[in-house]
């Protein structure tokens, strides 16, 4: 079966965006990842910054021009992203248990 994306590269916005979860995961990188972390931590940490994600919106909507605003709702998107992969990232090496984090918080 042909590979549905064919010979084309990401798009130029997949590119972009990736960029940015690739900029919050290396401020980060000094928590030491995300092997300790069960599935149930990460969810919870996606969906705690879908909540930073909503708010930061709300915030946007009242102030469109701020670059400030822009910037906090991408950098609240990358991180509702990086924690999705993560999870995807984990399921990919078999990983599937729901139990709490391992290691110290990762926060």
């Amino acid at each position: 079966m042909e590979d549905i994306l064919g010979p084309r590269k990401p798009r130029e916005q997949v590119n972009w965006f990736a960029e940015k979860m690739e900029q919050k995961l290396r401020i980060n990188d000094h928590k030491g990842g995300w092997n300790g972390c069960g599935q149930d931590y990460l969810f919870d940490r996606m969906v705690e910054e879908a909540e930073e994600l909503r708010k930061s919106l709300i915030n946007l909507d009242w102030d469109a021009e701020s670059e400030t605003r822009k910037e906090t709702v991408i950098r609240e998107a990358a991180d509702i992203a990086n924690f999705a992969m993560m999870i995807a990232d984990n399921v990919r090496k078999g990983k599937t248990d729901l139990n709490p984090m391992f290691e110290s918080d990762l926060r």
